[in-house]
């Protein structure tokens, strides 16, 4: 929610704003402009006026009367992703998004937070397999998992104590040196990110900052051969119920390089990624062929003009 620039909104006022934000935004996308409403023929004539529609949005956060300035795209609505966690932001994901980040440590954390997506999916009307869940995922590679470890400490032990904190601040608002190091985390309060504060429940602040450091919004790194990750993320997917991975890098280039060249070809030679990619649009990559604008059960469909 950090995209919306509401850092001082309460959390659930937040996502009322953002929930307003996205009729608005399905409005624009679904509502405005035809498939065909563009001409653009040799008589100077660039849009059909009939099948260019004006939006009137009166909500409680924003307001849009009039055209929507950009004419509709082969998806109309852009893929939606979203990220977070919470039981706020898991009901916002399964509403609107198409595409859900998540981010854990092990199979059975990241399979509870599968779960509970799908499940909101259904409560709200939407067929739950239609949502993409893609787990972050940090990855050092070494020829064996000794250099692969001491690899990643070396990654670690670049950053500096001061940068951690100021990391933290970023994505929660909290600035834990200003708070004793055995202040327990459930007595300190924010709006932001509640993905992030949530899962330090139960610890102290100098706990929450060691592990910061280590993983900051990352579940756990994996480290290792290029075939241990790759028997690592195979496992990770099949357990999980993931359909997809969000490779998060260490450092740049260097992780992706690592990834690319080593980790990348046996997950191809298992048949676990493409080789090429399809024809179509990024929607129809996610769900099949046919499938370029936002699905029926999707919110944003029932402004669609035809």
């Amino acid at each position: 929610m950090a995209a919306f620039g509401l850092d001082a909104v309460k959390h659930d006022d937040r996502y009322d704003m953002a929930d307003d934000f996205m009729e608005v935004a399905d409005k624009l996308w679904e509502g405005c402009w035809e498939p065909d409403a563009l001409v653009r023929d040799k008589h100077g004539v660039f849009a059909d006026p009939a099948k260019v529609h004006r939006i009137d949005h009166d909500g409680p956060y924003y307001s849009s009367h009039g055209h929507g300035n950009t004419a509709a795209t082969p998806q109309g609505a852009p893929v939606l992703f979203q990220a977070g966690s919470s039981a706020r932001g898991r009901r916002f994901g399964a509403t609107h998004g198409e595409c859900i980040f998540i981010s854990g440590s092990t199979a059975k954390e990241l399979s509870g937070y599968v779960s509970a997506i799908r499940e909101e999916a259904v409560t709200v009307g939407r067929d739950p397999c239609a949502l993409k869940v893609i787990a972050g995922v940090a990855v050092v590679v070494g020829a064996t998992r000794e250099e692969a470890q001491r690899k990643h400490r070396r990654i670690l032990d670049s950053q500096t104590p001061e940068i951690t904190v100021s990391s933290f601040a970023l994505y929660t608002g909290l600035d834990l040196p200003a708070d004793d190091p055995d202040t327990p985390m459930e007595e300190l309060h924010a709006e932001m990110s509640q993905t992030q504060i949530t899962r330090f429940q139960g610890q102290m602040v100098g706990s929450a900052l060691r592990k910061w450091h280590e993983h900051g919004v990352r579940g756990d790194t994996l480290d290792g051969s290029a075939e241990h990750i790759a028997d690592e993320l195979c496992s990770l997917v099949e357990k999980a119920d993931l359909d997809g991975i969000l490779l998060n890098p260490l450092i740049q280039p260097a992780s992706t390089v690592d990834f690319v060249e080593h980790v990348l070809p046996l997950l191809r030679a298992r048949g676990a990624f493409r080789t090429e990619y399809e024809e179509g649009t990024l929607r129809e990559r996610l769900l099949g062929p046919g499938n370029a604008r936002l699905p029926s059960d999707h919110p944003g469909v029932r402004y669609r003009e035809h």
